[in-house]
């Protein structure tokens, strides 16, 4: 919808630009994470570009994608697992990324791109709905590293451009 508004084409067209650059591999699909639907905002999927040179000419003329949020997204995919959701609640609150490990444990994952000591607010929820399921938190930073608890669980500050040694 924000796609077709922004270029004043029909949803339509715009849905038939995306089946073509989904099969083209020019961008990704991006999933929600949840377990209670009624707790969690259900949204179909976000779009991820797989060429961020695209992304930043987009970007610079529209202003609708966040380059610093994909270029993390491309570096979890192709270092770090497959399987990569989001998670947003009702209350429009979200955290960027989620990956679930093949141990089956929960790695919530906020981008940012200033260089704070600031744990979000949306972890202290996304904790108390799955504690048992989380192995760590990390907010992704400018260049600051840091770690601290929530609760008995580690926050981990790291570079965006090292997200790849979470591995």
């Amino acid at each position: 919808d924000n796609i077709a508004t922004n270029f004043w084409i029909s949803r339509y067209k715009v849905n038939g630009f995306i089946s073509f650059l989904l099969d083209s591999y020019l961008i990704y699909e991006c999933y929600p994470y949840f377990s209670d639907k009624s707790k969690e905002y259900n949204q179909n999927y976000e779009i991820y570009f797989n060429d961020l040179g695209i992304l930043n000419y987009i970007s610079w003329n529209f202003n609708i994608w966040d380059v610093n949020e994909n270029f993390v997204y491309l570096e979890i995919l192709k270092n770090i697992w497959n399987e990569i959701y989001f998670y947003k609640k009702n209350t429009w609150s979200e955290i960027d990324f989620v990956i679930e490990t093949s141990d089956k444990k929960l790695i919530p994952i906020e981008v940012k791109s200033w260089n704070k000591d600031i744990i979000p607010k949306i972890f202290n929820s996304f904790y108390d709905d799955y504690k048992q399921k989380i192995d760590k938190f990390v907010v992704t930073t400018k260049d600051f590293y840091n770690s601290r608890k929530l609760n008995d669980k580690d926050v981990i500050f790291i570079p965006n451009f090292l997200i790849w040694k979470l591995k």
